[in-house]
Order: C-alpha cells, then sequence, then structure tokens
C-alpha cells in the first residue's frame, strides 16, 4: 500500500503544480461514504464541466471485514445538466472510477479491482460547500487472494462481479 500512496502524492503534487499555470485553479475536497469501504477522502480538479480526482481510505475497521480495507481510487466526472446560481458546475454528473482494493484477514489478504459508473448530482449549500450523491453500477475487475501464512484456508466463492453501489458525502471547493 506504500506504492499506492506515494502514486497518489506524485499525482496529487502533478495536478498542484498544473494548476499553478492556470488562471484559476478549481480545486474540490471531499469526504464521503460509500457501499464497499465506509468512509473516504480525496481531492479532484476542475477543467471545464470535467473533474479529475484521486481518493484515498485507510482501513480502520475490525480484521476479516471489507470496512479494514485499504483503498486508491481514481475517477473521472463529466457534469452534463442543470444548472446552479451558486456554481458554474452544472449539478447533475456521471461518474467512471477505477479503484484498488486490499482487504486483510487472518491468514491471506484479499486484493480486489474494481470499476464504478455512477450518476450523481451534486447540491450546492453556498459558493464554495456542498453535498453530493450518485448511485450505478459497480463492477469487479478483479479478485486475488495472497497467502499470509501456510495453512491460509482462501474462499472457493467469490459472488457476483456486479451489484449496485452508491456514494454519499460532502465537499469544499477552492
Amino acid at each position: 500500500m506504500k506504492l499506492a500512496f506515494f502514486i497518489s502524492l506524485f499525482c496529487f503534487v502533478f495536478l498542484a503544480t498544473i494548476s499553478q499555470a492556470q488562471e484559476s485553479p478549481k480545486w474540490t475536497v471531499r469526504g464521503g461514504i460509500d457501499k464497499k469501504t465506509s468512509w473516504k477522502l480525496g481531492a479532484r480538479y476542475q477543467e471545464n464541466q470535467s473533474q479529475f480526482g484521486l481518493a484515498f481510505w485507510p482501513g480502520i475497521g475490525k480484521k476479516d471485514r471489507v470496512s479494514n480495507s485499504t483503498s486508491f481510487q481514481v475517477d473521472f466526472l463529466y457534469h452534463f445538466a442543470g444548472s446552479s446560481t451558486l456554481s458554474n458546475r452544472r449539478p447533475w454528473y456521471v461518474r467512471n472510477a477505477i479503484t484498488y482494493q486490499v482487504t486483510p484477514a487472518t491468514n491471506y489478504k484479499t486484493l480486489r479491482g474494481y470499476y464504478y459508473l455512477h450518476v450523481g448530482r451534486e447540491f450546492n449549500i453556498t459558493k464554495q460547500i456542498g453535498i453530493f450523491g450518485d448511485v450505478g453500477l459497480d463492477i469487479r475487475l478483479s479478485e486475488s487472494y495472497k497467502n499470509i501464512s501456510p495453512d491460509a484456508q482462501i474462499p472457493d466463492d467469490v459472488g457476483t462481479p456486479y451489484s449496485v453501489g452508491y456514494e454519499i458525502g460532502a465537499f469544499f471547493r477552492f
């Protein structure tokens, strides 16, 4: 997971450097909860009606639970409809995201990759603060197991690769 942290740090510094060259950088910091990982923190950079973002959430739950997963996410949003008096950004959006998730168990780690395709809406409370929610299809792209001990019992049934997912949260716009 150290690699994911350094990749996210590099991307954040890269985006911050690019935004310094722009006349009006448009950064959004967000926090929220979703179906798979509980809470997360992230940042997005806006260009016109598009947003590019990174999110990270460390596992803080009990072992053998998804809430103990450590995850890294890259996402792209396109704001396609509606209008708001408090923002130039359209409130309705479609979100594409790729997530890498590591869930530790007692004798093994589960490594998963997901693709999210969600539709959502932002609600601006002020010019800088708002809340958001989205819902859509979560597709598991990969799932593998890494043994931690020689007597690890890895599950045979991985379940369905498709599920309905959601995310709700709040954002602060710079």
